[in-house]
């Protein structure tokens, strides 16, 4: 695209900026020698013109004559390699489109892959300068479509977008918007015969060597399995193009990564290959030790699915991916599934157990309200008529908690102690009535995690004598984040753990990997349920007693 054919700047076409000092040479690079200042930050004039040294600092692009891609060398700067037209055209291109940055910003290494037949490649060259000054931290094509990175936003536009006009008008958007901070990802230098799967966690930057190909104008990921399986082990199967996807396969099971949900599968995938990588042909036992191993057959299988389609409800549009857990146990099957928003955060889960002999069947649900952090996990029984308190408190007994008031903190599983809340009405003194909630609530730590489980069984009599079996049952089940400690100093005297704001900013948070956590999360509820599935038979035979 001819720069005339660009959008008018803000400037005004035609109308030079000044500056202060000699006008920046295009092309000029650091010397070998040097180095960025604190941080990856340079501090403009104060009036917020780019200094000449800041401005020579511009982002090249080599054609790679291996591999069929472009990658930016390290501490990336341009080498100009355009004819004098190009100069040209450069030079009316900073006239239109040179912003006023703010006084200080941070550097970006920007790291931008294109294949040599891209159309963008050429126009993409006449951008850098202009995306730069703009405070973007990050532009490239991918799939199709054109994806900007800042500090603050991630913007895909993935209908075949390939216009340098978008991005330009991308990038303005973006700094009237506040973000105008940008961080430069260092990229380390790859061979050749490889590209970088970008795996973005926060401002951090992954990079995983994969032996791939590039197709035509979008990434085309083709199976190499014996290298991928030589440098990685036999748990590492494939990467491949599934009808325009991304599809990671492994002996775990197999990721989907589609559209926006690029960059957090990417996590989920630099997850695996770092833990198969870095201990051997991992097992899948090995991988789900935390889980009782008599509970599980070599059958067992996790399933990661991107569902960028998926609606869960109105105020859910931002929804990204999903993932679902399957387990096939001995005396239940739990199915999970969940959603996560772009920045992590998960908002919404669904999982149904169901008992061996399909009797009966608990469905949970793990949501965060309006994407807020309050989260909770909701365990709903199938049956609505069961007896009444002296079933909860043989529940309880077979799980062995205890009641707070019993006599100071208890033990529980040999983890952390427990603090259960248990709110009832004066049942000696009704005889009947019209509406009447008994509410057993418990709270629970999650062995390895900073996690807790409370658990909420609610009974409800309407217009009976309360000697009789509760008209309702439902039982609720919370999840809450954070050390084990501060819950307990936060608890009220006879009320139930409610929120931890700052420990809730994670996802199953934990030293280990995402997917062990994931197990460990879904292991320590099939426990939870198994009991629950005592308590369900219990009720079944004094039903029928």
């Amino acid at each position: 695209m001819r720069p005339e054919n660009l959008p008018r700047g803000p400037r005004g076409r035609g109308r030079a900026p000044t500056y202060r000092g000699r006008r920046p040479t295009r092309g000029h690079a650091p010397s070998p020698g040097s180095s960025p200042s604190r941080f990856g930050q340079t501090t403009f004039p104060s009036r917020g013109r780019p200094s000449p040294r800041a401005n020579a600092r511009m982002i090249g692009i080599n054609e790679s004559k291996r591999g069929g891609f472009v990658k930016i060398p390290k501490m990336g700067t341009l080498r100009a390699q355009a004819d004098s037209s190009r100069q040209h055209d450069e030079s009316q291109m900073s006239n239109e489109f040179l912003g006023s940055p703010p006084t200080t910003v941070d550097l970006i290494q920007a790291y931008i892959i294109l294949p040599a037949n891209d159309p963008n490649y050429k126009d993409i060259q006449h951008v850098f300068d202009s995306v730069r000054r703009q405070q973007c931290v990050w532009v490239e094509v991918q799939n199709n479509g054109i994806l900007l990175l800042s500090s603050r936003t991630t913007i895909a536009l993935q209908n075949g977008v390939k216009s340098i006009n978008t991005i330009l008008s991308t990038t303005r958007m973006a700094k009237s918007e506040g973000t105008a901070r940008c961080h430069w990802l260092q990229e380390q230098v790859l061979d050749s015969a490889a590209i970088p799967i970008r795996i973005i966690v926060g401002q951090r930057l992954h990079l995983l060597e994969a032996a791939t190909n590039f197709v035509s104008d979008r990434y085309c990921i083709t199976q190499n399995i014996q290298k991928i399986q030589d440098k990685l082990g036999p748990s590492f199967a494939s990467i491949e193009t599934l009808n325009g996807q991304v599809a990671l396969s492994t002996s775990y099971g197999t990721m989907l990564l589609k559209g926006k949900s690029f960059q957090i599968q990417s996590e989920l995938v630099f997850e695996t290959i770092k833990l198969a990588m870095k201990h051997d042909m991992l097992t899948f036992a090995d991988h789900i030790s935390p889980i009782d191993e008599e509970i599980c057959t070599p059958s067992a299988l996790v399933r990661f699915v991107t569902d960028p389609a998926t609606t869960i409800c109105d105020n859910l549009d931002a929804v990204t991916w999903s993932h679902q857990v399957s387990y096939r146990l001995h005396d239940v099957s739990l199915t999970a599934s969940a959603y996560t928003v772009a920045d992590g955060a998960l908002c919404f889960s669904t999982g149904r157990w169901v008992s061996v002999d399909e009797t009966c069947h608990f469905d949970w649900k793990f949501v965060a309200p309006e994407l807020s952090i309050d989260w909770a996990l909701q365990l709903s029984s199938q049956r609505s008529h069961d007896p009444g308190p002296r079933e909860v408190e043989s529940l309880l007994r077979s799980l062995q908690w205890t009641s707070d008031h019993d006599g100071g903190p208890h033990t529980i599983f040999g983890c952390l102690p427990v603090c259960i809340a248990i709110s009832k009405p004066a049942l000696q003194t009704l005889k009947t009535v019209n509406e009447v909630e008994m509410i057993t609530s418990c709270v629970i730590p999650i062995a390895g995690t900073r996690f807790m489980l409370e658990i909420q069984l609610t009974r409800i009599w309407n217009g009976v004598l309360l000697s009789q079996p509760p008209k309702g049952i439902w039982m609720n089940v919370r999840v809450y984040a954070g050390h084990w400690e501060e819950a307990l100093n936060h608890i009220p005297p006879g009320q139930s753990c409610r929120k931890f704001d700052n420990d809730l900013k994670e996802v199953w948070p934990g030293s280990g990997t995402l997917h062990s956590r994931l197990f460990e999360f879904v292991g320590c509820v099939v426990r939870v349920q198994k009991k629950l599935s005592c308590f369900v038979n219990q009720c079944t035979e004094n039903s029928a007693s």
